[in-house]
């Protein structure tokens, strides 16, 4: 069970979040550790279980879902200053940058 602890441990290290939603076990985080994520989700019956029994660990994965969804909703409401466009990405340091006047880079998820 230590291999699949280490593993979870390793997702957060590389940003991503895991928790059980509706029996599901989800994963979300960068594209370039797709290959962790997958990791995971091979063995989602042992994660679950870790998520179940570590309350340490999974209170520190609840407490990265709750920080991902709080910067998902916490985009700019307002319009660009310069060009008026409300399309904004986050950039790793978690600031907005407008995506009409700086293209996000590919995969790069855009809030309207």
């Amino acid at each position: 069970m230590a291999g699949v602890a280490d593993l979870v441990q390793a997702a957060l290290d590389a940003g991503l979040t895991v928790h059980e939603e509706q029996g599901q076990v989800v994963v979300r985080g960068p594209r370039a550790a797709a290959a962790l994520a997958q990791a995971l989700l091979a063995r989602k019956d042992e994660v679950r279980h870790i998520l179940a029994l570590d309350p340490d660990l999974g209170r520190a994965l609840r407490q990265a879902a709750a920080r991902e969804a709080v910067q998902r909703v916490a985009h700019p409401l307002e319009s660009c200053w310069c060009c008026g466009s409300y399309q904004w990405w986050q950039r790793v340091d978690d600031r907005w940058v407008c995506n009409a006047c700086h293209p996000a880079p590919r995969g790069t998820p855009i809030w309207p």
